[in-house]
């Protein structure tokens, strides 16, 4: 399994609409560019009706879009596509990504368990990252429908230095139905800060930089089928 990097890119504004209010069929041309543009994709996404994309080979399915970031590609590690990823971004001005989440589809291997497959993605991250630091991840957690916290999830944060900015990174992963998935979601702070000077939507983008990743890995969880090449 290769090592994957943060993948912090630096986007052309225009390549990341804003598409709170677009038109659905804005999401499903957008989401139709991207899986038409990547290269070994025929097989492996489907662009479904909603604009959201689905993994063939697990079942998982990408969402069109979210309130912080906006769909910008899909990664395949492996030809036969049994390691993805869909990746989000949130741009500013100078076309360079503020906040990042990714969603991993990856075949779990004979005999892999949570543990190992937590400690399994935070080295990957320590490897990638030298130097990085470990901190508590945010206070947000998953419950089961009695309100007690999920255990079949396990969670890590970081401290990050991105182009000689401080940002949080939040790690989550689960092992479900014969596949490894992770979320890992970078954004500026791990709790909100507001001045007088913040504007709404940047307390939007600040309370969803925290919890899209979990909205995201609760999607994800639910649509994976389990199925294989």
């Amino acid at each position: 399994m290769k090592i994957r990097p943060l993948l912090w890119l630096l986007l052309a504004t225009a390549c990341v609409p804003a598409f709170a209010d677009a038109p659905s069929a804005d999401l499903v041309a957008h989401s139709k560019l991207i899986v038409a543009q990547t290269a070994g994709s025929s097989g492996i996404f489907v662009v479904q009706d909603d604009g959201s994309v689905r993994h063939r080979q697990s079942g998982l399915v990408c969402p069109a879009d979210f309130q912080n970031v906006h769909f910008v590609q899909i990664l395949i590690f492996v030809p036969d596509g049994t390691d993805i990823g869909c990746d989000y971004a949130r741009v500013i001005a100078d076309g360079s990504a503020v906040s990042k989440l990714t969603i991993f589809s990856t075949k779990a291997p004979d005999g892999a368990t949570l543990d190992s497959v937590f400690a399994h993605y935070k080295d990957e991250i320590a490897r990638a990252h030298p130097g990085v630091t470990e901190e508590k991840p945010t206070s947000l957690s998953i419950t089961d429908s009695a309100g007690k916290q999920r255990t079949d999830y396990q969670t890590a944060g970081y401290s990050i230095t991105l182009g000689g900015k401080h940002f949080h990174s939040e790690l989550i992963v689960g092992l479900f139905k014969g596949w490894m998935l992770e979320v890992r979601a970078t954004y500026p702070n791990s709790v909100v800060q507001v001045d007088t000077n913040t504007t709404k939507d940047e307390m939007r983008d600040q309370v969803m930089d925290i919890e899209s990743p979990y909205l995201a890995f609760m999607s994800a969880q639910d649509s994976l089928t389990g199925s294989t090449p």
